[in-house]
């Protein structure tokens, strides 16, 4: 587990655009990020929860609710979910 207790805080320089049936993330600050990263269900489900300043384990917690699947497949996918988000500053962890 690469997050821990950390609390995430989504970059609101960072938004969704709906394009045809997919979900885009795109920062309107070209300087911090200028592609755009297309969400999944799963991650259109998480981004939503960060906006309200989430801890990972509340992260954690909520995805094992909606979906049924394995705790450690739950834990692996959030981990890569956000380090991709990481990557290009869509989040801070902080704590």
């Amino acid at each position: 587990m690469r997050y821990g207790v950390k609390l995430m805080i989504r970059n609101e320089k960072f938004h969704i655009n709906k394009m045809g049936e997919d979900y885009i993330l795109i920062c309107e600050d070209k300087s911090i990020f200028q592609g755009m990263i297309r969400l999944s269900p799963s991650g259109r489900f998480i981004w939503d929860l960060l906006e309200n300043n989430i801890s990972y384990e509340e992260l954690v917690n909520k995805a094992t609710e909606k979906y049924d699947v394995d705790l450690d497949v739950v834990k692996n996918d959030i981990d890569n979910f956000l380090d991709s988000l990481k990557k290009v500053n869509g989040i801070y962890d902080v704590r």
